[in-house]
């Protein structure tokens, strides 16, 4: 009940990595931007490196996901039982894990070249003008964004170069780079610890380029679609904490503005105790992103949690997870940041 859905109702396969974006329009007023649809007659490349004909995929094919020809939007979890060409008894999961052991690089599988992955080329770009941002800024299909946000990420891994990152992001439109957030969240859930650490700062690094409401739209989806993306990738809510605290450490939400659009999503979450989990747990990685010592970060981080208007306590009272709260609250010493709300 509720939630936003994606708009569109089509499976596309990128690289084996298959997509379902739900047939209900976007609810409560989020659409996405409006497009002056066109065509551009330029592939999906800049001056840049890194930028131009990049292949980019799994290491056989299926790779991800494949085989999936259908499913329900991402927005309605108690009802999907796929996503990304997965069931969850864990498909993705477990081959997703079984390469990345074989691999020094977890993400070496998104650069590994096959016969059969998707190329960004001028053929498949499908790009529009968006022209309430001018001629250099483009809207991309929704795959092509897919395979700009695995480059964008490679890139930054190869290079630690923020400002490459925001010049990226600057040249493709709003809609795009809501997708992108989303995407970069998928690629976090899919990677190793360290690899999030590093997703986290590339998700943050946005905050100059990408709008607060894009963020809060985009975080919102996924807070949503929490119950199945913990059934399918090990340590999703605690992923998806570190990419949230991260993200409000930067500036990337107002704090001053309105908040309630995480209650409004931790309200789709069916597990209470999972709704609680993230709560405390982005908190603490708000305040360990900052100067965790400092009384400033741990006024912001309370700031942060009385705008969200959530009773992290009592999600865990409702899901009789009481215990385990406490326990959790303690051992990340949360409960300063619990304060005064």
């Amino acid at each position: 009940a509720g939630g936003r859905a994606r708009a569109g109702g089509q499976a596309r396969g990128v690289g084996g990595m298959t997509m379902y974006m739900g047939t209900t329009a976007v609810q409560k007023n989020r659409n996405y931007d409006d497009i002056i649809k066109g065509s551009v007659g330029r592939s999906d490349s800049s001056s840049r490196s890194g930028d131009s004909n990049i292949r980019l995929g799994p290491s056989s094919k299926g790779g991800w996901g494949g085989g999936g020809t259908g499913g329900p939007g991402w927005s309605n979890a108690p009802a999907r039982a796929k996503s990304f060409g997965t069931d969850r008894a864990g498909s993705l999961q477990k081959k997703a894990t079984s390469e990345l052991k074989a691999s020094p690089n977890a993400f070496a599988l998104i650069a590994e070249e096959t016969d059969d992955v998707l190329s960004v080329t001028n053929a498949s770009a499908n790009m529009t003008l968006e022209e309430s941002q001018g001629p250099s800024v483009v809207t991309l299909e929704r795959d092509v964004c897919e395979q700009r946000t695995k480059s964008i990420f490679l890139e930054f891994v190869n290079t630690r170069d923020a400002s490459e990152v925001q010049a990226s992001l600057s040249e493709i439109s709003e809609q795009n780079r809501k997708e992108f957030v989303e995407f970069m969240i998928m690629l976090a859930y899919e990677a190793r610890e360290s690899e999030r650490q590093i997703a986290a700062e590339v998700v943050a690094l946005g905050e100059s380029v990408i709008s607060k409401e894009s963020y809060a739209y985009s975080f919102g989806v996924m807070i949503e679609d929490l119950d199945s993306s913990e059934l399918d990738f090990p340590k999703a809510t605690e992923t998806l904490a570190l990419l949230t605290g991260r993200c409000l450490s930067a500036g990337c939400f107002d704090l001053s503005g309105d908040m309630g659009w995480v209650k409004e999503s931790l309200s789709v979450v069916q597990s209470k105790k999972l709704a609680a989990k993230f709560v405390v747990l982005t908190l603490a990685n708000m305040r360990d992103a900052g100067d965790a010592s400092a009384d400033s970060t741990i006024q912001r981080c309370r700031t942060a949690y009385g705008a969200t208007g959530v009773d992290a306590r009592a999600l865990a009272v409702e899901s009789g997870w009481s215990e385990g709260f406490e326990e959790l609250v303690k051992d990340r010493n949360i409960a300063p940041l619990l304060e005064g709300n």
